[in-house]
């Protein structure tokens, strides 16, 4: 009976019978995204107070010396450095600022600083290729600026824009702009000043499933103005049966206590939208919000967390963590500045 099993055996291996290996699983489609705000370089409000036409020449020269100080190819290339820790597949950029300068009284357009280049530029220095997928204009404006060779004019254009990896395996389509209908408007020695803010997406499909990817950046100064735009995104860009990524700085704390504890937060999430970073870190602060306008201050003076990730569907977060929130993120030459006033947000969303 021994050598009968024996040659059974045998047998069955040489032919192929054998039990064959266990097979694994094929994984989950998994996509990492990100978050952030550039931060345009300095705080804009001295022009849009200023009570007269000198003080406006001169809160003007300063904000643009203020951007320029704060050394945006540095600190685009220090994002660029908290984005190559783990590559994400799509990243939503609010503030993605251009800023160009011409003749007084020309349309300026000599670029001076454009964030969303200089990011694209140092991630291709790290061996990362980004592209942009969909980016939406929002303010566009232009104010003369006192210079060493006369008054000159300078012009910034704020953006929100979506970045895609080029070897991500995602396959993109059905990109979608918009501003929004109801914004902020300041009155000003020129007139009315309509603060226009939008929104991108873009569909992402993995395997066999299709997501809605969104980016928005939400007005700060009105709590109504900015529940109007949540509600044009709920309404617009996620109102979809596909399952929703929706990145933000959304400018609304959940946290009661916060200076910008607003209704937003709440209106999105039982709008059925989910929180990577309160999903992956229940109780955690995971302060995103804000360094000095210098960017200059040490420590750290993140107090409140308005910068999500928020899903809706059956996604599983694979992990959350914030990006350029230590000291040791700031840059390093040609001053030590911190990337951007805010911290970034990255997940990794197993798809449902």
């Amino acid at each position: 009976m021994g050598r009968l099993m024996a040659f059974v055996a045998l047998t069955g291996a040489l032919l192929g019978l054998t039990s064959p290996s266990p097979v694994s699983a094929a994984p989950e489609p998994t996509a990492t995204v990100v978050t952030q705000n550039l931060y345009i370089g300095a705080d804009l409000s001295p022009i849009l107070a200023a009570p007269d036409l000198p003080a406006a020449l001169a809160a003007a020269g300063q904000v643009f010396a203020a951007v320029q100080a704060s050394h945006p190819a540095a600190r685009m290339a220090a994002v660029a450095d908290e984005i190559a820790k783990r590559p994400p597949d799509l990243v939503g950029l609010q503030e993605a600022t251009l800023w160009r300068s011409g003749e007084l009284g020309s349309v300026a357009t000599t670029v001076e600083f454009d964030f969303v280049q200089l990011l694209v530029d140092a991630l291709a220095a790290r061996g990362l290729s980004y592209e942009v997928v969909a980016s939406t204009t929002n303010v566009d404006a232009h104010f003369p600026v006192s210079t060493a060779v006369g008054l000159r004019e300078i012009r910034i254009t704020e953006r929100d824009v979506i970045l895609g990896r080029a070897d991500s395996g995602l396959e993109l389509s059905n990109v979608q702009t918009a501003n929004f209908q109801v914004n902020v408007v300041f009155p000003t020695l020129l007139g009315p000043f309509t603060s226009l803010r939008g929104w991108a997406s873009v569909d992402a499909t993995v395997g066999d499933t299709t997501m809605r990817f969104v980016t928005t950046h939400l007005e700060v100064f009105d709590p109504l103005v900015q529940l109007a735009q949540a509600s044009e995104i709920l309404a617009g860009p996620a109102s979809t049966p596909l399952p929703v990524v929706l990145v933000c700085d959304c400018n609304s704390s959940a946290n009661a206590a916060d200076p910008d504890a607003t209704p937003t937060y709440v209106l999105l999430r039982n709008a059925g939208f989910g929180d990577a970073w309160a999903r992956k870190h229940p109780g955690a602060e995971g302060l995103t919000c804000c360094q000095d306008a210098d960017l200059r201050n040490v420590p750290s003076a993140l107090f409140e967390r308005i910068d999500y990730i928020l899903f809706r569907g059956d996604f599983d977060v694979r992990h959350a963590s914030l990006l350029g929130a230590r000291a040791g993120d700031r840059t390093t030459k040609p001053d030590r500045v911190w990337p951007s006033d805010h911290a970034g947000v990255s997940a990794a969303l197993e798809l449902p």
